[in-house]
Formats: C-alpha cells, structure tokens, sequence
C-alpha cells in the first residue's frame, strides 16, 4: 500500500488519510490536470509502485512525463507504468468494470484521464438516463476497487461553464458522490501561476493553494 503523493505543497491535504482515497481533479483545459496526475504518477514509480494510466484522450502525456523525469533527474522506468488507451464509452465502461478489478492488485496507483471525457461525447449517442447509469455503474466499480485493495484513484473531469465561478465538472454530482477529496484547479493572475481550491475534503473544504507550473509539474 503506498499513499498519495505529487511533490508539492499539497501533499498535506492526504498525508493523514488512510490510503484508500478517490480524487478527482477538475478545471478548464491547459490548467494542469493531466500535470498534476503525472507527478502523482512519477511519485509513486519513484517510491517503487506500479502505476496502471488509463487514458481517454492521447497519448501526448507520456512526452511531458520524459520531461517532468528529466526535471527532476530520473529515469522513466516503463516496466512500473502501464497504460490502457481507451476511445469510446462503452469500451471505458469494459475496461474498468471487466478488466480493472482482476489486475488492479498489481498497482499501487490507478489513473483515469479523462474520465468524463467519453461520457460527454456520448451524450448526443446514447439516452442520457442510460448513460448516466453506466456511468454510475463504473465509479462503484472504481469505488469497490479503491476499498478493497487499499490503494488510491486519481481521476480528472472536463468542465462546463464559460466563467470561472460557474465551471463545474461534468456529471458533477455523480462524481460528487463517489469522490473523497475534489480540487479544482484555475489560471492565476500571473503566468503559469495556478490556483487549486479544496471543494472537498474531510478537513480541509475550502482551503487554496497558489503553485507554478513548469517542466516539473505544480510546484
């Protein structure tokens, strides 16, 4: 069992929770949800786990995950990494309902980015009732998985919402529901400055972080 970690100031927020945490980032595009996973995946390969990354978007991370390595002087060891490149909803809903919970138990980190990516393209596709069903039915999949094996899930969200306050994650309450510890992370006022503010948390609601982004990551 290994606990979160990103390497930055907030790691304070699950360095007294028990290892079994679901968190769900969330912002507009470029505002450093995918970096931020990737730190929490770097940590944990350089703490010696296996990170399993299922990735619902492109593959474009893994050469920002060189250059994060290469900021921090280490070397990107494949064999702790293993990455599931999934394209449409009902593929997703497979992976992690069918496959997940038979392998998880060789990882000591679970990745979903994006994982509501696939739900908002399918929208126009499917009933919304069902889908919002399969939809559910896959984070208690998540949820049983992150319990039973003690390890934790790191997911991100694409948002709606044009101004900053009414951005929301998309499927928001679903999410909601199934997340320990929500961030949501915005563009500071200076250049590559971000913010992070606590939606959720068992102590720490309401409470913002102001880090730089750069070739290591948030810092």
């Amino acid at each position: 069992m290994m606990k979160l970690k990103c390497n930055n100031k907030l790691d304070k927020l699950w360095n007294n929770l028990e290892e079994a945490i679901v968190l769900m980032i969330y912002g507009p595009a470029g505002a450093g949800k995918t970096t931020l996973c990737l730190q929490f995946t770097l940590s944990t390969m350089m703490r010696g786990g296996n990170v399993l990354f299922i990735s619902t978007e492109d593959s474009m991370f893994l050469d920002r995950l060189e250059v994060m390595c290469k900021s921090w002087n280490v070397a990107l060891d494949y064999e702790k990494l293993h990455v599931i490149d999934v394209r449409d909803f009902l593929n997703q809903y497979r992976v992690i309902v069918n496959i997940l919970p038979k392998m998880a138990i060789h990882y000591s980190l679970i990745v979903i980015d994006s994982h509501t990516g696939l739900f908002r393209l399918s929208v126009s596709d499917v009933e919304l009732d069902k889908l919002i069903k399969i939809f559910n039915i896959q984070n208690a999949y998540l949820r049983m998985v992150v319990d039973r094996l003690k390890i934790p899930l790191v997911i991100t969200s694409q948002v709606r919402g044009d101004e900053v306050e009414d951005v929301v994650p998309i499927a928001h309450k679903i999410l909601e529901y199934w997340s320990d510890i929500i961030l949501r992370i915005s563009e500071g006022k200076t250049f590559r400055s971000r913010i992070v503010d606590v939606v959720k948390h068992p102590q720490a609601k309401g409470r913002r972080y102001i880090l730089r982004l750069d070739d290591r990551g948030l810092i």
